[in-house]
């Protein structure tokens, strides 16, 4: 069950980033994922126009792949942690199921009807972007419909989104958010 909310909920949020398209004009920062979604994402380091034909992706997070004249650079959007590892390239948004009591403790877990997820964006960039990828997962996430196996399909609401904070030992902007799923067997 928590597996069906967990898959429901990451199919939704992996709605973001837009998805590539051919001989297409990028600037440095955009993101894009490619048209058959593997949990990898692209951020434009050298902007120009994408070819006529979608490339091969690197898969190695920070490694790169060239597309027409537009130098793409390989990164994790998505992960089931709660923080971005250490060696993420940034962007970076993770998310991660909140409950109030250990995983064993639960008498039955399909007796389950809402879940707490986390969903925490990083970015090297500046507030604004951080800001503009909030925008961007509030458009995807807010007040939707998500598909959950085995359940009725329930929404999606936000319930929290925190401060812009940044740590200038490391150089990251970050914020948190909140959403609440509703499922209902």
């Amino acid at each position: 069950m928590i597996t069906n909310f967990t898959t429901g909920f990451y199919t939704k949020l992996r709605l973001w980033p837009t998805t590539w398209a051919a001989t297409t004009a990028y600037a440095v920062g955009n993101i894009v994922k490619p048209t058959t979604y593997a949990s990898h994402a692209y951020k434009c380091t050298t902007a120009g126009t994408s070819a006529s034909s979608e490339p091969t992706w690197s898969t190695t997070n920070g490694g790169t792949t060239s597309d027409g004249t537009v130098t793409w650079t390989t990164f994790d959007t998505l992960t089931y942690n709660t923080l971005a590892p250490q060696t993420a390239s940034l962007p970076y948004i993770t998310f991660g199921l909140l409950t109030d009591m250990p995983m064993g403790a639960f008498q039955d877990t399909a007796l389950f009807e809402d879940m707490t997820f986390y969903v925490n964006i990083f970015s090297s960039t500046s507030v604004a972007h951080a800001l503009s990828i909030g925008d961007l997962i509030k458009t995807a996430m807010d007040n939707t419909t998500l598909t959950i196996t085995s359940y009725t399909s329930m929404r999606c609401m936000r319930e929290y989104t925190g401060n812009v904070s940044y740590n200038p030992d490391d150089k990251v902007f970050s914020i948190p958010m909140r959403y609440r799923v509703w499922g209902s067997k």
